[in-house]
């Protein structure tokens, strides 16, 4: 009998998979499996699971599981933050264009109305003032010239206006009278007008001359009164770049002494000079400002350059010697006193220099021309009552009774002289004397060779001072 065959073994039913849900409009759909965010960190989380996203939000849908709502809370505020911050700085730079457009508005009503009301004339304060245009002044240099003097506040306006009414070029030369009050168009005709003063006269003020020799040579000249001129260098200004390094001292008579620059010079006639009833009252303090301006600037354009590369620290330092601008303008100003030709020079500002670096040995440079200064340029200006109160401001001036400099310069040096001072010999003199017939100087280390050279010129010692003196005669400009 054949063996009964045993029914076969049915196969397990396998459930149909659920019917895929029907696309929605606007939804993208991705395979979660391969989403790098779940898949890592969530395996038991079933594979068919759907992402949907829509323009910038993401949403996690039929997930199971707290942990992917805990995501999908995190994503959401994330992006809700970010759309925020955009927000914020999309407001924040529309303030910041408006602010600045506020700002540059403002401005330029602000540069309006002052533009109106300088070219008007108009809150000005009300005073006349000698205006001094060069020959063939540009509309900039007029501009700029009447900005210095307080009449006009925009230059950059003036020279629009100039442009633009086409009175470029036809500006003169001269001094004119002009008022703060004038506004533009009044200023530009009186400058096309003629001047008041239109002659001029050309002066020579040579190297060694005092403030007051310069005074009287521009009053002799009709530039102006030397009592007038003496007020420009008397006191203390800061208009100059070189005159914010020069200190205001109470114990130096003439502020200024030592800065009104040698050389040879074009000033305007003050014609109330020439008339014999006018010239007694006449009031010549601007003339006399317009002459030490062009002195100080002279000395400011071609001194301040050439000092620069011996500066250190706003002093001026030589040979091992440290000077302030004012101590260094002194010492020029004795050797230019002392000695006439530059060789000379170099030696007498070495031996001021020794002196300097020297002084427990060598306290007074004991120099006659500091003397011979308090004589002739302090004393004539004091009287018998106010004297007395000067003796100590006399005395700092005598090198042969006070230590060191005197407070100010003793003249005004011309260009040897500074540049002696700038580059003195390297020598061990301590002493000089000069023969005051041919001008040859001799120089010593020492007192023995200083005496000899002394009694071979038949100079006593001290001549005149009773001490030995560094320079027994002096070879000054002035004698």
């Amino acid at each position: 009998h054949k063996p009964t065959p045993k029914p076969p073994t049915p196969k397990p039913t396998v459930p149909n998979p659920p019917a895929p849900k029907p696309p929605v409009a606007g939804l993208v759909y991705h395979d979660e499996t391969k989403n790098p965010l779940t898949t890592p960190k969530y395996p038991a989380v079933a594979a068919t699971t759907a992402v949907v996203e829509r323009a910038s939000d993401v949403v996690y849908t039929e997930r199971g599981g707290v942990s992917g709502e805990r995501e999908n809370a995190v994503r959401r505020s994330a992006n809700r933050r970010k759309e925020l911050l955009q927000s914020a700085t999309s407001v924040m730079g529309s303030v910041v264009v408006v602010m600045v457009l506020i700002a540059i508005s403002a401005f330029l009503a602000q540069y309006i109305v002052r533009g109106f009301v300088d070219f008007a004339g108009i809150e000005n304060r009300d005073f006349q003032l000698e205006v001094e245009i060069p020959d063939k002044a540009t509309t900039a240099q007029v501009a700029s010239i009447l900005h210095e003097s307080g009449l006009i506040q925009m230059p950059s306006v003036f020279e629009l206006y100039s442009k633009l009414t086409h009175k470029d070029g036809k500006y003169q030369r001269g001094l004119f009278v002009l008022s703060s009050t004038m506004p533009y168009s009044q200023l530009i005709s009186a400058l096309q007008s003629k001047a008041k003063s239109n002659d001029v006269v050309t002066v020579l003020i040579r190297s060694g001359m005092t403030g007051d020799q310069i005074g009287k040579l521009l009053e002799e000249n009709n530039v102006c009164k030397a009592k007038d001129f003496m007020a420009m260098y008397k006191t203390y200004s800061d208009t100059y770049l070189f005159q914010s390094s020069v200190k205001q001292n109470d114990c130096k008579f003439n502020q200024l002494e030592g800065y009104l620059y040698p050389d040879t010079y074009e000033f305007y006639i003050d014609e109330d000079l020439l008339d014999e009833d006018k010239a007694p009252e006449a009031d010549t303090t601007q003339y006399a400002e317009f002459a030490a301006k062009k002195l100080y600037s002279n000395y400011n354009d071609k001194f301040i350059e050439k000092i620069k590369p011996y500066m250190k620290n706003d002093r001026i330092v030589i040979q091992n010697v440290s000077l302030t601008l004012d101590e260094f303008m002194t010492v020029a100003s004795m050797v230019q006193s002392e000695a006439a030709t530059l060789d000379d020079m170099r030696n007498v500002a070495s031996v001021f220099l020794n002196r300097l670096h020297n002084k427990a040995s060598f306290p007074k440079l004991e120099s006659d021309v500091t003397a011979s200064y308090a004589k002739k340029s302090i004393i004539p200006h004091l009287n018998e009552n106010n004297i007395k109160y000067y003796t100590a401001l006399i005395d700092s001036y005598d090198t042969y009774k006070s230590a060191g400099l005197p407070p100010g310069a003793v003249c005004n040096p011309g260009p040897d002289a500074i540049e002696a001072v700038l580059s003195p010999y390297d020598t061990d003199y301590y002493y000089f004397c000069a023969n005051i017939t041919t001008r040859e100087m001799f120089f010593a280390g020492d007192l023995a060779q200083h005496t000899e050279n002394l009694d071979m010129l038949g100079i006593k010692v001290g001549s005149g001072t009773g001490n030995t003196g560094v320079g027994e005669e002096t070879t000054a400009a002035e004698e």
